[in-house]
């Protein structure tokens, strides 16, 4: 995008201004290019957002769901494998 800028006056009579007047190219293909890489990224990510939601329950209150992590955690439960993986789940839905 070019932009140029342009000075008008008009005699005795007072009137003057200034207007930027933005001329756009035509992209490039390189440019092109790159916008659509970062909007794929985009979509992607927004993919997998909606693939997280629709895969975890949502059916805790914030106030349930820090119990069950405070229940769950592997330090209070002897190191326990099982709750280590509920735990890394419960932390995952917290993240969402």
């Amino acid at each position: 995008m070019s932009v140029f800028k342009f000075h008008t006056a008009s005699g005795n009579n007072g009137f003057s201004g200034t207007a930027n007047i933005k001329i756009f190219e035509e992209p490039d293909l390189a440019d092109l290019i790159i916008e659509i890489n970062r909007l794929q990224i985009i979509v992607q990510d927004q993919e997998l957002q909606l693939q997280k939601l629709q895969e975890m329950p949502t059916e805790f209150t914030k106030q349930e769901l820090k119990l069950l992590i405070q229940k769950m955690h592997p330090d209070k439960n002897n190191g326990s494998d099982k709750c280590a993986i509920l735990f890394k789940k419960l932390m995952d839905i917290k993240n969402v």
